[in-house]
């Protein structure tokens, strides 16, 4: 998986045949481009109509799976990481498809892990965060949830050892609630 440029191959997708919130895709490759260019207000903007087109109220269409790939190499690649994630852990975590099969999404997002697996360990605790969210609406249990238990083990900073924890759960119920036993008990530190 390239970091070097994200972008590669993305002229090469039909993105006319692929349809987002309103419409042709089409218009999805000048939105990446922006996230990845030096004009922050552009970048702002291109994120605003990503989220608007991609998931749009919730819902994910043909084009956002499409769009995975581009958008997990631009924040592997450090731009906008944060705000991209938030966008992937929105996109996996959504059950209102609309013209794409059921999972479709979200397994996109899960073959980007190991790709974003790597931000857990960001020296940025709000990306970790992040990430942690993120990577746990993939539902990949067999690659998240390692990944997820090792970070346990090394988080120190409270809102990013929460997130790690509600990861857990999400990903295995019965052990993360083991987890979460033990640091409610009232010998634990708040």
């Amino acid at each position: 998986m390239d970091l070097v440029h994200p972008l590669d191959g993305l002229d090469a997708r039909p993105w006319f045949s692929f349809s987002h919130a309103y419409g042709s895709a089409e218009d999805i490759p000048d939105l990446l481009r922006a996230l990845t260019g030096v004009d922050a207000d552009a970048a702002d903007e291109a994120l605003s109509e990503l989220y608007g087109r991609l998931l749009h109220q919730g819902t994910v269409y043909a084009a956002s799976a499409e769009a995975v790939p581009f958008l997990a190499g631009i924040a592997a690649a450090g731009h906008r990481t944060p705000d991209i994630l938030a966008l992937l852990g929105g996109m996996a975590e959504s059950e209102d498809e609309y013209g794409v099969a059921p999972g479709r999404v979200r397994a996109a997002v899960a073959d980007r892990l190991p790709l974003l697996l790597p931000l857990l360990a960001s020296p940025e605790p709000e990306l970790r965060r992040i990430a942690a969210w993120a990577v746990s609406h993939t539902r990949a249990t067999g690659i998240a949830l390692p990944a997820l238990r090792s970070r346990w083990n090394q988080e120190a900073e409270t809102s990013t050892r929460a997130e790690v924890l509600a990861g857990i759960a999400r990903l295995d119920p019965q052990n993360g609630a083991t987890v979460a036993a033990t640091v409610l008990d009232p010998d634990q530190p708040a």
